[in-house]
């Protein structure tokens, strides 16, 4: 009869590894976001992609109002840029994420005919897969720069899966207000770890 000491012991080893294993892996997400977040274009891009959050009837969340501010500033600047703003729209809003993004990015001076919209998606995967023939279309036959605006916390797997699509993508990140950080950064390594395993496939099979 095997010994109880010792098969407990084996199984506080054997969980405690597994403590160390999950934490070395939420490090090392954590550290390839913070990478991620401080990255941006240093040449000018061709069309700038920003990604949805929440919105409130027909007003942007403070999270989507910073991507649309630091897009707008973009846009204003590189006035030969175009975008495709992203994001469907959830039960009790009367706009879609996509509608108040364009919205917003026309009442700061940028015109409505270098916006395009993307309005079915419900999730980033989504986001950038049924925005890829919007991007594609404008284009057109060259093989150009995508700046995806997004938050800091949110751009490694933005980009992750943009990639995935054969997108040559690069960062235009938002600052994440300080008090929303800690929640939002913890729950984006969980939503890498579901993106390696489930989107990164889905995404490489649409490209």
């Amino acid at each position: 009869m095997p010994d109880v000491q010792t098969t407990s012991g084996r199984i506080r080893v054997a969980l405690r590894r597994m403590a160390l294993t999950v934490l070395a892996l939420y490090l090392g997400i954590a550290a390839w976001m913070v990478v991620e977040a401080r990255s941006q274009a240093h040449e000018p891009g061709d069309v700038v992609l920003i990604l949805g959050a929440a919105v409130h009837d027909d007003r942007p969340s403070q999270v989507l109002q910073r991507r649309i501010d630091r897009a707008a500033a973009y846009m204003v600047e590189h006035p030969a840029v175009s975008a495709v703003a992203c994001g469907g729209r959830s039960p009790g809003d009367r706009l879609s994420e996509a509608e108040v993004i364009r919205n917003e990015l026309v009442r700061r001076g940028v015109a409505g005919h270098r916006i395009d919209l993307e309005m079915r998606s419900t999730s980033t995967a989504e986001n950038l897969r049924f925005a890829l023939p919007l991007v594609r279309a404008r284009l057109g036959a060259e093989s150009g720069r995508v700046l995806i605006a997004t938050s800091n916390f949110h751009l490694a797997r933005a980009k992750l899966l943009a990639r995935a699509l054969g997108l040559d993508a690069y960062g235009l990140p938002a600052a994440t207000p300080l008090r929303l950080l800690p929640w939002a950064s913890t729950r984006e390594v969980l939503a890498i770890v579901k993106a390696l395993a489930v989107d990164l496939a889905a995404n490489a099979r649409a490209r």
